[in-house]
């Protein structure tokens, strides 16, 4: 267990490392290249995923974003900004998510057959500076079977890489997005969920325009969080938050409204229950994709 942030000590606070085989371990890596090979070949990685992938960078998707709220501004466009967190990315996917993708992926049915039911019948122990556990608990009689394919696995970016993919095709096709016009070419762009996943961290964050109102909003978040339950994920309340984007002008001078303390977004914590997201100002500052956006 390793920190997540410098200087936090707290068990809850530290992130589970898994220290699999390295002959298995190698083995996956080799399999997750294979993904991202066949999916950009055939061009079924979402452009809005930018973890994992050639050519694509952390800091460059938080332009993309950047310029995107600029231009909100800018333009004084009515929006909706949600960012949010996954919590426990890589050790909540149920094994049948991975499995389904590898073959969607081009993976052979025997390779993925094998590295899941490895995964199905791993016998773990825990591993400190003092030495290695005697005692050690799953196994092939371990009863129910543990799902997950944990941080430290050499294909758990580009698998996740694969299934969100699928996830954000499911966003853009019901709308969700924003629809912006070059003032100069008058060439449509759609910018769409903005996604970076990394190996130590997941966090996705999208943006609608479909009015000041939190009603597309509420119903974009819950298509999400639905999509990412159904991969076992969750959304992590204290790790998101929204803004509410909307203009008013006063003799022909606009500025931001204030939040409105009557809206709300409604979201299902790791537990399944129901609870707002928080809403800050649109001039507040907060860090998201490693970078402060304001």
């Amino acid at each position: 267990m390793i920190p997540k942030k410098e200087g936090e000590r707290r068990p809850a606070k530290l992130r589970l490392i898994l220290l699999l085989d390295a002959r298995f371990n190698h083995n996956n890596t080799l399999i997750g290249k294979a993904i991202m090979k066949y999916g950009e070949k055939k061009g079924i990685l979402a452009p809005e995923q930018y973890g994992s992938r050639k050519d694509r960078s952390a800091i460059e998707h938080a332009m993309n974003k950047r310029l995107t709220i600029d231009i909100t501004r800018q333009a004084k466009i009515n929006a909706i900004y949600i960012a949010n967190d996954a919590t426990s990315c890589y050790d909540r996917i149920l094994l049948m998510m991975p499995y389904l993708t590898m073959r969607h992926y081009g993976v052979t049915k025997q390779a993925a057959t094998s590295s899941i039911a490895t995964l199905f019948e791993m016998e773990h122990k825990v591993r400190t500076t003092y030495r290695i556990s005697d005692e050690s608990y799953g196994g092939k009689d371990w009863t129910p079977k543990p799902h997950g394919i944990g941080q430290g696995n050499g294909y758990a970016p580009t698998l996740w890489a694969g299934i969100s993919s699928l996830m954000l095709k499911v966003m853009s096709d019901k709308g969700y997005g924003t629809k912006l016009r070059s003032p100069i070419s008058k060439v449509y762009t759609w910018q769409g969920t903005h996604l970076l996943m990394t190996q130590t961290s997941s966090k996705q964050h999208y943006q609608t325009k479909h009015g000041p109102h939190s009603l597309q909003g509420q119903k974009g978040l819950q298509l999400w969080e639905t999509l990412l339950r159904r991969t076992g994920g969750a959304i992590e309340p204290t790790k998101s938050h929204w803004v509410r984007i909307s203009h008013k002008w006063k003799q022909g001078k606009s500025s931001l409204e204030r939040a409105n303390r009557n809206e709300h977004l409604e979201v299902r914590d790791p537990n399944g229950h129901t609870t707002h997201l928080q809403q800050i100002e649109a001039t507040e500052s907060k860090r998201t994709l490693g970078v402060w956006q304001s």
